[in-house]
């Protein structure tokens, strides 16, 4: 069953002294079903995804070396994300589970995102898929929360 089962992030930063919430997005290459960005790290989501109730029993799967590989990705050497704890999705797609986790820099400033990346706040998340606003509306729930 694990073996089906991958990690994605939406990373988020929090600034210390305003609450300005932000997000990390990146162009498609191609838009995709009239999306033009996405907001899934290390890659956009698939295509035919739906948001699955979260399982009575919950797989046992760490996000500690999926956070590792966003780091390489991403390029962060002197920035630490921590896993926002109340904020896990289970996304449906064919052939796969997607487990969604919320990576929070909440340093000063925003790091610099990667050179395809930049960062986006909520009222300008209108070019996203309708799937990928629904998972930054509950992560901006859970970071209320």
């Amino acid at each position: 069953m694990l073996e089906h089962v991958e990690i994605r992030f939406l990373v988020c930063h929090i600034h210390t002294t305003s609450a300005r919430l932000r997000f990390l997005g990146f162009p498609y290459l191609r838009p995709l079903n009239g999306a033009k960005d996405y907001v899934c790290a290390p890659q956009p989501l698939p295509t035919l995804v739906t948001i699955l109730e979260p399982p009575k029993d919950p797989l046992g799967i760490h996000p500690a070396t999926a956070l590792q590989q966003l780091y390489q990705h991403l390029q962060l050497q002197d920035r630490e994300l921590s896993i926002v704890p109340n904020f896990r999705v289970w996304v449906e797609t064919p052939g796969r589970t997607i487990v969604m986790y919320l990576a929070a820099d909440s340093s000063a400033e925003p790091f610099a995102p990667p050179a395809n990346g930049y960062w986006l706040e909520l009222p300008d998340s209108w070019h996203l898929s309708a799937l990928e606003r629904d998972l930054l509306r509950e992560a901006y729930e859970a970071l209320l929360s």
